[in-house]
């Protein structure tokens, strides 16, 4: 049996459960080796390994690098690294930070920079959909299987990224949305990224947990810059040092 089925195999029977699969390997769980050759044989979808050589090399150095990806669409843009910022920010946002988050997504599409986050609703939503309007390329995380869109109403979206960029999961196909699962995809969506955009971020928020991973894996930060007195944590960030954002130009200075 080929180490990269084995994966795969233990994927599909966990259902992309890292802590789990990971157990398997180091048991070196026993395998019946038709039971392997016929799940590969009825797998939906393509799948990256972490044995592969196409494996993307930041995947290697984030927490719980993930044994298997599924992807659909152009697992090139996995290869360029230098031009990839995370956009990322709260559900809930703002009237103004929506209307900025989609117009610097329209500029980076046409600066050839790759956008990559959670297609999530708010911030997430805005900026690929600006990114997608210049006819700019994205990458999609998903926190369930490809076969699956969430949150439903941004099909449009998952549509666009299929045919003219990526959607990647570290869950197979017929996993359905959990709720545990979309902080863990925050950590692939830093670890692909070069520079980290926030849109906007609240306290208590689940963006704390995307900011987290990208200062412990030491990424460059940016901030929209906000009024003062709103109920924003974006101000603070830009006064502890993260880069100030009002554009595109202010993103390419900042790019390591």
């Amino acid at each position: 049996m080929k180490g990269r089925d084995i994966l795969i195999y233990l994927s599909q029977l966990y259902h992309g459960d890292w802590e789990k699969m990971y157990d398997a390997v180091q048991r070196k769980q026993p395998l019946e080796k038709e039971e392997v050759e016929r799940t590969i044989e009825m797998m939906k979808g393509k799948a990256i390994t972490i044995i592969d050589n196409d494996y993307p090399e930041n995947f290697k150095h984030c927490v719980r690098p993930p044994l298997v990806i599924y992807y659909e669409g152009n697992a090139e843009l996995l290869t360029k690294p230098e031009k990839t910022v995370a956009f990322v920010g709260s559900r809930i946002a703002s009237p103004y930070a929506l209307k900025k988050s989609y117009e610097i997504g329209l500029q980076m599409a046409k600066e050839n920079l790759i956008l990559i986050n959670g297609v999530a609703k708010g911030i997430d939503k805005m900026s690929m959909e600006g990114l997608l309007d210049g006819h700019g390329q994205g990458i999609g995380v998903a926190g369930c299987g490809l076969d699956t869109i969430y949150p439903s109403e941004n099909n449009e979206i998952f549509e666009k990224l299929r045919n003219t960029g990526l959607l990647i999961s570290e869950y197979p196909y017929g996993v359905k949305p959990n709720p545990r699962h979309f902080p863990e995809r925050n950590r692939l969506v830093v670890a692909l990224s070069n520079f980290v955009m926030i849109g906007e971020i609240k306290p208590k928020s689940g963006t704390h947990v995307t900011l987290n991973h990208a200062l412990d894996m030491g990424k460059s930060i940016g901030v929209l810059p906000f009024q003062a007195g709103r109920e924003t944590l974006n101000n603070q960030l830009i006064k502890d040092g993260a880069n100030l954002i009002e554009d595109v130009r202010d993103i390419l200075e900042a790019l390591p």
